[in-house]
């Protein structure tokens, strides 16, 4: 019997914030300020990155949501414009990636781009997975927007 295709999966949300780059970045790569704003109940560095960036490239990031925890690495950071990571563990997914990008808009606020790729484990899953990311992160760029929007000025 021929092996299914696992089709690969993408996710491309966007939104805004009135509050600057820098702000929405902050937000963003405070790992363990993410329960405060993020449906999730505990976030944490698992192993900080080399330099001086602890949340930046390299780090391994861990986050418990309900009874699902995910392990993730950051793949990419370019401060005030971009973040990516991988998932190393915690969803039935392979090459799980997701990049970040946040770009000024003409008011001095950001625009928010979350964009994911992945394939599922077991082949015809992988639309489900797909449905259920697209309203998590969607949630999340809502949530990350308004967060920065209340961070206190610098």
């Amino acid at each position: 019997m021929p092996e299914q295709r696992r089709t690969n999966q993408t996710i491309h949300i966007t939104g805004t914030s009135t509050a600057a780059p820098h702000r929405v970045f902050e937000v963003l790569i405070d790992t363990a300020r993410w329960p405060d704003w993020a449906p999730m109940s505990a976030a944490e560095i698992q192993q900080p990155a080399a330099g001086d960036e602890p949340e930046g490239l390299g780090a391994i990031r861990r986050f418990t949501t309900g009874r699902t925890v995910s392990v993730e690495r950051v793949v990419a950071f370019d401060r005030d414009r971009a973040f990516s990571y991988e998932l190393i563990s915690g969803l039935p997914l392979l090459d799980y990636r997701a990049d970040v990008t946040l770009e000024p808009t003409a008011g001095g606020g950001t625009a928010i781009t979350w964009h994911s790729e992945f394939r599922p484990k077991r082949p015809g899953t992988g639309w489900i997975y797909r449905l259920a990311l697209k309203r998590f992160i969607g949630d999340l760029v809502s949530r990350l927007a308004r967060t920065a929007e209340r961070a206190r000025v610098d």
